[in-house]
């Protein structure tokens, strides 16, 4: 199989990683998820969600094990993180509200 996935932040420090299972043997692929940089998976499944720290860049590894022929593959990339923007002081004030 091919190993790689993408990620979307999904609120704050939330991302959603999606591996992509292409040549992975269909339905008995596993999917193995490591952000802790032990080599232990911490979760599994073609879809994950999970709350880092905070801002920054976080290495991310996605193991693909093929449901057919057992053949792994892995892919690490970096996730970041934005810092949200803090509100501008020089902005000036939204009208309207409660009368």
């Amino acid at each position: 199989p091919q190993a790689a996935f993408d990620y979307e932040i999904k609120d704050g420090s939330v991302a959603v990683l999606t591996a992509e299972l292409e040549g992975a043997g269909g339905a008995g692929a596993k999917v193995e998820w490591d952000w802790t940089g032990d080599g232990k998976p911490d979760a599994t499944g073609q879809v994950v969600e999970h709350d880092f720290a905070g801002p920054g860049k976080y290495e991310v590894t996605v193991k693909i094990t093929d449901g057919v022929f057992s053949r792994e593959a892995e892919y690490t990339t970096v996730v970041v993180i934005e810092a949200e923007a803090a509100p501008d002081p020089a902005a000036p004030a939204k009208e309207g509200g409660a009368q």
